[in-house]
């Protein structure tokens, strides 16, 4: 049920439906930590944090690089740091091949780890931020220097406008919930991806 749902929005778009983390959502401690180091991460072991209010982070790591550098170090929850490298190795990558015949050598981001409510409206539901579970992708770094911004590219006709809309789609199947410029104004600059208890595709 869960796959044919995903597979629906993928194809059109869809609400957000409550589901339960899978598995991989939940992978914590040392072997969560060991799968990073595997895939050629960089990264520091953090102490767990509680608070303020519902805000937590726990078997949280600094990553300083995934299987790419990363334009500023990000602070996650292992398991969501793990998806991150998965959606490198089978959506990032093959994508940049197809479209430009090149890696991807850089992944630019807006933050991970962030004690606050949904699109900073503090009376709204905790945001997945605020427990290590989300990070905002804006953009990507190619090995010849291009630069390809969900901003400025994302309605593009041209390699870069479908490389990123390829990339949306397949992180829908990393991933529980993908916001895009799809979603609303708040999202016009990047990519909300997470592994909360929603799921949700606009790709």
């Amino acid at each position: 049920m869960a796959a044919a749902i995903l597979a629906a929005c993928v194809l059109a778009g869809c609400a957000a439906e409550h589901v339960p983390p899978p598995p991989a959502a939940r992978a914590a401690g040392p072997s969560c930590t060991a799968e990073l180091r595997a895939a050629g991460a960089v990264f520091e072991a953090l102490p767990d944090r509680e608070g303020p209010g519902e805000c937590r982070l726990v078997d949280a790591v600094r990553l300083q690089r995934s299987s790419v550098a990363l334009d500023q170090p990000v602070q996650l929850g292992c398991a969501t740091a793990t998806h991150l490298l998965r959606l490198e190795a089978e959506v990032v990558q093959p994508a940049a091949q197809r479209h430009f015949g090149q890696r991807v050598v850089r992944i630019r981001h807006f933050g991970g780890y962030a004690c606050r409510a949904r699109n900073g409206d503090a009376r709204g539901r905790l945001s997945e931020h605020a427990l290590g579970r989300a990070i905002d992708i804006a953009g990507f770094d190619l090995a010849d220097g291009t630069q390809v911004a969900v901003a400025r590219h994302w309605d593009e006709r041209g390699p870069r406008g479908a490389f990123l809309r390829d990339v949306a789609r397949g992180a829908c199947s990393v991933f529980h919930l993908v916001l895009t410029p799809r979603s609303d104004t708040l999202h016009r600059s990047h990519f909300h991806l997470d592994v909360g208890r929603w799921r949700r595709c606009d790709a």
